[in-house]
């Protein structure tokens, strides 16, 4: 989950019991907000490769 450290401690455990609900938004090309059909690929990039 993005955000700070503190925004971890602070809304994960909520999120797991249930005492607390989220949301995202989506908007893919192609797929609008039908999360289900989203597809990625993967590019393998040999430059900067850790």
């Amino acid at each position: 989950m993005d955000g700070t450290l503190g925004h971890n401690f602070k809304f994960l455990p909520k999120l797991a019991t249930g005492r607390l609900m989220s949301s995202f938004a989506l908007a893919e090309p192609g797929v609008d907000s039908d999360a289900g059909a989203v597809c990625s690929t993967a590019r393998r990039d040999v430059i900067n490769a850790f």
